[in-house]
Formats: C-alpha cells, structure tokens, sequence
C-alpha cells in the first residue's frame, strides 16, 4: 500500500497519523519471534487480560453472535460492504466487545498490562518542537474540555465505530462500541461520558 510512498517529512520533525506504522511494528515482532502476531497477541495479551471475545478479523469467519454491520447513507442504514483487515491486523484488524475493551482499559488502570517502564511510554504524549502531538505510543493522550486527563482511541472501520477512553484520575473507563461506519457523534459520545463522571462525582 505504501512501500512507493516518499517520506511526508523526516523522521522528528513533523507529526501524522496514521495506522501504517503499527502494521510495520507487527511485522518486526514476527521476524523477530518467528511467530505469527495473532499468536503472540493471544499469547502475551487476550488470554492472561481473560478476553475471551476479541478475535483477529479472518476472511469469512466472524465470532458467533457478531452484530451486522451498517454504513449510514443520506437515506438511511445499509448494510455494510464486507472487508478483510486481516492486512492491518495490527492497526485496525481485531473485532471485540464493550466488556473486553473495558476489562483491557481496566488492566491499564490497574497497571497489570505491560511493565511501568513501557507502560509510560504508551501514556506520555511525544512532543515535536516542544508541542505536544497528544499521542503516546499507540494512545490518544490529552485533556478533554474540562481540562481532565485521559487516554484511549477512536476508531472507525467499514461498519463499525469505537470509543475507548480511560480517566485515571476518576478511576473509569468508557468503552462505546457501534456497529455503524462513522455515525459522527463523537461529541454526543463524549457528552455522555462528561455526564457519567459528573455523576460519579455526585
């Protein structure tokens, strides 16, 4: 897909995101291992965290009880082209719960996921020119409107869309999960989360 592609900017300098690069880093893990990186994520992730239902997107193989997908159209829902992310595995190609999202936010607040050492390095936002870029490795990190801080991802594929934040401060984690392409209320969602800790605060 990018392998032609010249370099936006050099390496430091500038930030982009994208999804590319974790595809890359997935492919070093298995040249290094040997093993295929399906297999080191159930291996080193899914089965010690118990997420019993998060599987790699397969070509024809979904898990039972899979939602059906939509993409929201001018006049209404259809149904959702089929697509294999299996290529991006590592960048997109898993399907999951809201239970087993959650349950991996919480391992993260509890700090039982990945030593503290690497574990900074997903939850500190880089910098480029001393401006944050509000991404750490992998992560969104940022404050949101009311100045608190969090951490997770938005994701959006053909037929689906995620939100997963995570407040350490309030101790919650919010795992929204939709079985639409981009239904574009990401500020709806986020006003709701705002509502739940201020509840919680109560």
């Amino acid at each position: 897909v990018f392998k032609d592609d010249e370099l936006l900017f050099e390496p430091g300098t500038a930030y982009f995101y994208n999804s590319f690069d974790w595809v890359l880093i997935s492919l070093a893990m298995e040249e290094i291992s040997g093993v295929p990186f399906e297999t080191l994520v159930q291996q080193y992730v899914l089965e010690p965290l118990g997420l019993k239902s998060t599987f790699p997107e397969e070509t024809g193989f979904l898990p039972p009880n899979t939602a059906v997908f939509y993409s929201k159209q001018l006049n209404g829902f259809t149904k959702a082209t089929p697509v294999n992310n299996f290529y991006k595995l590592a960048g997109g190609g898993y399907v999951s719960t809201s239970e087993d999202i959650a349950r991996f936010g919480q391992a993260y607040l509890n700090h039982t996921v990945l030593d503290e050492s690497v574990l900074n390095q997903f939850l500190t936002s880089e910098t480029i020119n001393s401006v944050p870029t509000c991404y750490g490795l992998g992560w969104q990190v940022s404050l949101d409107k009311k100045g608190r801080p969090f951490y997770g991802h938005v994701g959006n594929g053909v037929g689906g869309y995620a939100l997963f934040y995570v407040y350490p401060e309030e101790q919650m984690v919010f795992s929204i999960l939709m079985n639409c392409t981009n239904p574009g209320i990401e500020k709806e969602l986020e006003e709701v989360v705002d509502i739940l800790i201020g509840s919680k605060a109560l």
